[in-house]
């Protein structure tokens, strides 16, 4: 009975995130390419494309953590860099995805996704905020501990953290933590700019 039950639940999670990636993600990605087509260069197009995008990217997050696969570090790597790639195009900003230390490593479903979407609340915080010109990524392993950094050389402060603590910074806050992780915000090694250091436990 309990093998049973465990091939159902896996049986309608593939059968969801199927449903999800075929229908709802078809859908979401037709209006952002309507969305874009528009000439209209207006503050609300503007906001409907960060949206679709958001809600894009957190539904795939979400659907590799249905899938009951692991991942390996090299996936992860590669995933972000895929990422980050399309998220700076039509911008004069370089970035650069690099992973230290490659190593045999899984990473669960869970993990991958919280790990994906702090990521990108970090590069989509220094693409609408820091005026940046370069955006580092860099992925390492420690003691049991994924080490992400994502950095940048814009004009945001770490003194002005406070004052725009938004849902971006919050949810890093709230993802690294229940991962048994922390996020520290520091002056970037750049001149200027801001570093996200962030840790997760690997499970």
């Amino acid at each position: 009975f309990y093998l049973r039950t465990q091939r159902i639940e896996r049986i309608t999670k593939e059968q969801i995130a199927m449903d999800l990636h075929d229908e709802t993600g078809t859908i979401l990605t037709r209006l952002l390419m309507l969305n874009k087509s528009l000439q209209s260069d207006d503050l609300a197009r503007m906001k409907i494309n960060e949206g679709l995008n958001e809600v894009l990217f957190s539904m795939r997050a979400f659907l590799v953590s249905l899938r009951n696969k692991k991942s390996t570090l090299t996936d992860l790597v590669d995933d972000l860099q895929d990422f980050i790639s399309i998220q700076l195009q039509g911008t004069p900003i370089q970035p650069r995805v690099k992973l230290l230390k490659d190593q045999p490593l899984e990473i669960n479903g869970s993990l991958y996704r919280d790990i994906k979407l702090c990521v990108y609340e970090a590069v989509n915080n220094a693409i609408k905020h820091a005026g940046c010109n370069h955006i580092h990524l860099d992925i390492w392993v420690t003691n049991q501990m994924l080490q992400v950094v994502v950095e940048d050389d814009g004009k945001f402060k770490t003194s002005e953290l406070s004052a725009n603590k938004g849902n971006g910074i919050r949810n890093i806050e709230k993802r690294t933590s229940r991962n048994s992780g922390h996020v520290i915000f520091k002056t970037s090694t750049f001149a200027t700019g801001l570093r996200n250091e962030m840790t997760f436990k690997i499970k």
